[in-house]
């Protein structure tokens, strides 16, 4: 399927249960996902000459020290950079 628009990609998404939408600019797919699924998604560069992964979420400088950061993404990010170097 595709290609298609952003919106329609994540109506997609939520009917077929995909597991990945790949886009062409970084806004245009990590604003909806954080929407739909909170702290739980990763980010995968792809076309570099290593391994881009990386949470969801920036760096949160106003919460630093606070103990209150959810850490989901960020372990989602390691585990999956342990699945694929097996």
């Amino acid at each position: 399927m595709g290609p298609v628009s952003t919106d329609t990609s994540f109506m997609f998404l939520k009917k077929n249960k995909f597991g990945v939408i790949f886009g062409m600019y970084h806004d245009q797919v990590v604003t909806p996902f954080k929407a739909l699924f909170k702290f739980n998604d990763i980010n995968i560069t792809l076309g570099l000459p290593f391994i881009r992964i990386s949470p969801d979420h920036g760096v949160a400088y106003n919460i630093t020290g606070k103990k209150i950061a959810n850490l989901d993404s960020l372990i989602n990010s390691i585990k999956f950079f342990n699945y694929i170097n097996k």
